[in-house]
């Protein structure tokens, strides 16, 4: 049986000197994606979750640096000093981002221009 190789791993990421790019329920935490599945661990959890259609996530800048949203369906947030841009990379190509629309339901149309509409939501 072949071992699946890790599209990215947070053992093998030198940018923080203390070797930990996330942190998740307050600790460090190791995230390890491959291609159909995702695995954490840290001194409280340790979870392997194998990504499905319903599976989405969500980049955002903190005031402090990054947040990670996997979710998968509940979601999973996870904590970074460092841009986040490599991780984005592999996450679009296995699982869909979410977007202004999931979270936010229009209620009326208030405003059209030539390459958008504005909503009151």
């Amino acid at each position: 049986m072949e071992i699946e190789k890790p599209l990215i791993d947070t053992n093998h990421c030198d940018a923080l000197a203390d070797g930990h790019y996330f942190y998740f329920a307050n600790l460090p935490t190791r995230l390890v994606l491959f291609q159909d599945s995702i695995y954490f661990s840290n001194d409280k959890v340790e979870c392997t979750y194998v990504i499905t259609f319903d599976f989405s996530y969500d980049i955002i800048r903190d005031g402090n640096g990054w947040e990670l949203t996997i979710y998968c369906p509940e979601p999973l947030k996870f904590y970074s000093l460092v841009d986040l841009e490599s991780w984005e990379q592999l996450l679009i190509k296995i699982m869909k981002r979410k977007r202004f629309h999931e979270y936010y339901k229009g209620i009326k149309k208030i405003g059209k221009g030539n390459f958008a509409s504005v909503y009151l939501t």
